[in-house]
Formats: C-alpha cells, structure tokens, sequence
C-alpha cells in the first residue's frame, strides 16, 4: 500500500495523491523541485528535490505513461486544521508545521559565480533603462544653467553650481527608486530578477513562499550594504551552508536553483 503524500500550492496543502501521481506532476511540471511535501511518518515539510527516488524513477518510467492518460487528480482541497492538512486514520505523527522553515535544498542553492553573473546581467539591464533618464537630465541641466552661461558673474557661477547640484542628487534618489521598483516588481511578480531568470535561478522566502513587492524592494537596498566593506557581503555565499549574502539573511531569502 502506497503511502499518501501532501504537497503545498500557494502556501494551502493539496492531496493526498500516490507516490504515482505525485511523480506525474513532477514529470509534467505542474509543481516544480522546490515544491514542499510531507506524508505520514516525517516530522516536518520537506522539498521535492530531497526525495531522488521521485526523479527518473527506472521502476516506475514505463508506468508514466499510462498513470500519465488514465489518472484524475482530485479536485477538492484538504481541509486545514491549525495549519496542519488532514490525515489519514492511524497516521503516526503529525508534521511539527505547515510551512517549517525549510523550504531548500542545499543541491538546489545558486553559488557564488551563478549570482554574480546574474547581478551583471542585472546591473546592464538597469543601466540600460537608466542611460535615457541621464540624457534626459542632462538636457535638462543644459537647458535650465543656459541663460546663466552667458554670463560670469560669481552669483550665476553658485547658481549654476548648485542647480548641477540638485541635478546630481536627484538623479542619484531616481536611480535608487528605479532600482527599489526593479526589484520590488520581478521578485514579487516573477521570483526572479530578469538576470536570474536568464540563468534559471527563483528567489524565495524561507518559507517557500514569493516574496513581496516591498521585500524585493528593500532586499535591494539591503544589497547595498553587501557592497559595502570591500563587498563582504556577497562573499558570504562563499561560506554560508544555505549561499546566503548579507542581504538575504536581513531579508530571509534564498536564492535556488530552478
């Protein structure tokens, strides 16, 4: 007898289904490796990725195809009972909870090299979107300091100065703002930046679930003192068991491998 098996969607437990169906979802790729699943006997959620033996099954590949045709997977919801999903009758033990806090695998962590490359491809997209809004405050400066060039005098020399002053500051607070909301929007929207998407990489709380659009934008801002002291930071991934920056222990993310 096949034990029934819970898998977690939109942070609501969904099943039980059979070791068989539960290899057809993720065959097909209607729940992805980072999925979190639990059945009787584990004391807490795990992800799929930690269970091999639901992966190119040699056993059970010549019995997809037909689990694959024939199967209807349930439609109703397993009712949650304090954030716990029902159980079978004589089930030996109820996981500690829902959503425990392990929600990663360390063979699914981006490394060091896979982040950097995706920070670069990041950082030009920005530059990219960037470089118009400079040209643009330039021509402003130009235009607005232009009746005061014409003349020498040291009151037009201080305006001029403090005008390419403000212009300076707030290209610097537009390009902070531009940056909070790139990150606010792809993370919360897609689970990625455009650059991780590139290198199939996801960011997750975690919890397993997507970060918000004020998480990601402020998961920016926190990079900013991962940059700071010689870029320590970043360097953390190089020694941290989960590949966690700075900036995702103060955000408690994860940066995976899709």
């Amino acid at each position: 007898m096949q034990e029934n098996w819970y898998y977690s969607e939109n942070q609501q437990p969904k099943g039980p289904v059979s070791r068989d169906e539960l290899m057809v979802l993720l065959a097909n790729g209607t729940i992805p490796a980072t999925t979190l699943l639990w059945h009787a006997g584990l004391s807490q959620w795990r992800v799929a990725a930690e269970f091999p033996e639901l992966f190119h099954s040699p056993a059970a590949e010549s019995e997809l195809v037909s689990i694959n045709d024939s199967i209807k997977m349930p439609e109703h919801k397993i009712p949650v009972v304090e954030g716990f999903p029902s159980e079978p009758s004589g089930a030996p033990e109820r996981p500690q909870s829902f959503l425990p806090g392990r929600a990663d695998s360390t063979r699914l962590y981006a490394g060091f090299w896979l982040r950097f490359f995706a920070k670069l491809l990041d950082d030009l997209i920005y530059m990219l979107i960037l470089l118009p809004l400079s040209l643009l405050f330039a021509g402003m400066l130009a235009f607005l300091n232009e009746p005061f060039s014409i003349s020498g005098s040291p009151e037009n020399f201080g305006h001029s100065f403090l005008l390419l002053l403000y212009t300076i500051g707030a290209h610097f607070s537009g390009g902070l703002l531009l940056k909070f909301v790139y990150s606010g929007f792809f993370l919360s929207f897609y689970g990625a930046t455009p650059g991780k998407m590139a290198l199939g990489m996801q960011v997750l709380r975690s919890d397993g679930s997507r970060v918000s659009f004020l998480r990601g934008g402020c998961r920016y801002l926190a990079e900013l003192l991962s940059i700071s002291f010689f870029f320590l930071g970043y360097l953390m991934v190089l020694f941290d068991e989960k590949k966690r920056a700075l900036h995702d222990h103060l955000c408690d993310t994860r940066v995976l491998r899709k």
